[in-house]
This record gives C-alpha cells, sequence and structure tokens, in this order.
C-alpha cells in the first residue's frame, strides 16, 4: 500500500482518504481524471479476501 500511495503521490494525484477495516485490510481512496472516486484495497477487507 506504501508504494501505491507514494507512486500517485509522485503523480500529482491527491488521496482522498484511507480506511483501516476492522478485519485488518486498509483502503486508499482517490478520483480519475474523470472525477470517479477509486480505491486501492489490501486483502483482509472482507472474510473471503
Amino acid at each position: 500500500m506504501e508504494e501505491w500511495q507514494q507512486h500517485l503521490i509522485s503523480k500529482g494525484i491527491a488521496l482522498e482518504g484511507r480506511t483501516q477495516w476492522p478485519r485488518g485490510g486498509v483502503s486508499i481512496y482517490f478520483r480519475d481524471p474523470d472525477g470517479h472516486l477509486l480505491e486501492i484495497a489490501t486483502p483482509g477487507l472482507w472474510k473471503g479476501y
């Protein structure tokens, strides 16, 4: 996750949020050029992942 954050920041993409989920996963949020909110998540977000 840290590498993704650094990559996005190095490209001038603002991170809009970060969530630490109860099962142990982490999500970061950012916008694509059209304004859509995107998420990158680590394993641990859902029971089967």
